[in-house]
């Protein structure tokens, strides 16, 4: 058996007649409501009807304040004697909500400078085939556009808002209920809502792109698009000189020393395994057992020519080297390159020479000269140490592809002790 409340105008309910008592204690009934039972001939005061204590699990015999007709159970209560009409918002909202409307609140997120504010929208009440989807996308992209700024909080909290908002916004219609109408009342109204309708195309396509866009944006900063699409187009440039000696000192596949021939080859070998014990007596700090592309070895392309030669050196960890570190590294390469071209006898007067030094990627130090015969010149014939030289390396290689070679070509590499491999 259920029962109707009328307070103030507004009609409440159905509700259990079993959860009369509880709602009574909690404040939820009030003893000045009128209450009209399934089957009763009228609306009385809970006063009345509870005879002045709180109401039993089963109604007692109604006061009689009209007819003592008993009603057919089931039967509509008969008209409140309110003045309010029965329209009112509050019942329209109930009716609503039993129906399976509900009241959410969606969030923005706006950064001033390095302020950050997360602000609630206004209630808004949505009936069961409505999703929300046009606030939902209008919050976001005021998030989208003023809340990235500010920092920490301003992606962080712009985010939420996204996720949030994509959600169909926060359910408070719980709490909305419970103001109107009390705990009970409104625990017992949201047993009957049922589940809303599924969501619009809106909605779901503002889900997935708030799903697609980042994935799209990650793909195309990790995936070398320009590079792909040359390809596939036709259109790609051949590899240069440069890169295809560079690629070679990119990761340590077993070899350390690479070059033109097999003269260039020795020179690299002599550079690498002289660079390796200067690292390991004159520096200190590096993880020695940490992850390297290079495995903690220093890899070495050499191109001899007649008039020129290019030593590009892979340092291991070069990120983790101070600046004056680096600076003392550079003038140590500079020597050992010098020093082993007179010791292969590979250097003549006037041969430029060139030193560039790189870690995983990036060229750090680029160094430029002559030969130098004598060791006790001071200086070693250095003219020129750049910071980034990458274009100079380009063209100098370019240039290179025209000279002879200073020895007899070879594409085999030496293995970490040094020895020539053909």
């Amino acid at each position: 058996m259920n029962f109707l409340l009328q307070r103030s105008g507004q009609q409440l309910g159905p509700y259990p007649l079993s959860s009369l008592t509880d709602m009574y204690r909690n404040g939820s009934v009030r003893p000045s409501d009128l209450i009209w039972v399934e089957g009763a001939p009228t609306w009385v005061l809970v006063s009345d009807y509870a005879g002045g204590n709180p109401p039993a699990t089963s109604p007692p015999p109604l006061s009689a304040t009209g007819s003592s007709a008993p009603r057919r159970a089931g039967a509509p209560p008969p008209r409140p004697s309110s003045s309010a009409a029965a329209g009112d918002a509050t019942v329209q909202w109930v009716k609503e909500v039993e129906a399976g409307g509900r009241f959410v609140i969606f969030t923005y997120c706006i950064s001033i400078l390095v302020m950050t504010f997360k602000r609630p929208s206004g209630i808004v009440f949505l009936r069961r085939d409505q999703d929300g989807a046009g606030q939902a996308v209008g919050y976001s992209m005021l998030s989208g556009l003023l809340g990235w700024w500010g920092i920490p909080w301003g992606p962080i909290w712009t985010i939420a808002a996204l996720i949030s908002n994509a959600r169909g916004g926060r359910d408070i219609t719980l709490e909305v209920l419970t103001e109107k109408v009390g705990p009970t009342a409104a625990a017992a109204i949201m047993s009957r809502r049922p589940k809303p309708a599924r969501a619009g195309w809106l909605m779901n396509s503002f889900r997935v792109a708030l799903v697609a866009v980042p994935v799209i944006l990650i793909a195309l900063i990790a995936v070398p698009w320009g590079d792909g699409f040359a390809s596939s187009s036709g259109s790609s440039r051949p590899s240069s000189p440069f890169d295809a000696a560079n690629r070679q000192i990119d990761v340590n596949e077993g070899q350390t020393a690479f070059g033109n021939s097999s003269k260039a080859i020795t020179v690299a070998s002599d550079v690498a395994r002289s660079m390796k014990v200067l690292r390991d007596l004159g520096f200190e700090g590096g993880k020695k057992n940490g992850l390297s592309v290079s495995k903690h070895e220093f890899l070495t392309y050499c191109d001899l020519r007649e008039g020129q030669c290019i030593v590009l050196l892979h340092v291991p960890e070069l990120r983790r080297f101070t600046a004056g570190a680096k600076d003392s590294l550079a003038k140590m390469a500079w020597g050992r390159t010098q020093t082993a071209l007179r010791q292969q006898n590979a250097g003549a007067p006037g041969m430029k020479v060139v030193v560039a030094m790189r870690g995983i990627a990036l060229y750090d130090r680029v160094m430029s000269g002559q030969f130098v015969a004598d060791p006790e010149v001071t200086g070693q014939g250095l003219v020129e140490t750049k910071k980034d030289g990458r274009d100079d390396l380009e063209r100098w290689f370019d240039e290179a592809s025209r000279m002879p070679e200073a020895g007899r070509s070879s594409t085999g590499v030496v293995n970490t002790t040094g020895t020539p491999t053909p």
